[in-house]
């Protein structure tokens, strides 16, 4: 398997991470009457995490 399938599982992967805390933060909000803003942090790294794989991307398949 080339690293460019993978690159891309893996940026697949770290959205479905974020939606997944962006869901918690919102359920934390709107359910609980808590603000838990740990859930953001996570999901703006995660965000900021494929940003790399991108650009790297980008430069690999030409």
């Amino acid at each position: 398997m080339s690293f460019y399938l993978l690159s891309l599982l893996l940026i697949f992967a770290l959205f479905g991470v974020a939606s997944t805390y962006l869901l918690r933060f919102m359920y934390s909000y709107w359910i609980q009457k808590r603000m838990v803003l740990k859930y953001l942090g996570l999901a703006g790294l995660c965000v900021v995490c494929v940003v790399p794989l991108v650009i790297l991307n980008y430069f690999l398949a030409g």
